[in-house]
């Protein structure tokens, strides 16, 4: 059976609006289809595949878990860094 395409962006946009109710549907429209200029064109299989882009992008900028292991990440490498590089001069004898 094909996949239709035409209904699975229907439902991605409806799942985005129960998600993210303060969001217009051409807000999310818009910033999932910026980066294709003139969508005049598109095949809904395209509009999907950004569309889940766009989810994935939106997913990951407000999983605050994702965010707060990255900044921790960060941190711990920040107040290590003498060590790194000295491993790196090491490594490479040019530092």
């Amino acid at each position: 059976m094909a996949i239709n395409y035409y209904g699975e962006c229907l439902s991605l946009l409806s799942k985005l609006h129960q998600e993210h109710p303060s969001f217009s549907l051409g807000r999310h429209l818009s910033t999932a289809l910026s980066e294709y200029g003139d969508v005049w064109g598109l095949s809904n299989k395209e509009i999907l595949y950004a569309l889940e882009k766009y989810q994935a992008e939106i997913d990951m900028e407000n999983s605050s878990s994702t965010h707060d292991e990255y900044v921790d990440k960060v941190v711990r490498e920040g107040m290590n860094l003498d060590t790194i590089l000295d491993e790196e001069e090491d490594d490479d004898g040019n530092f």
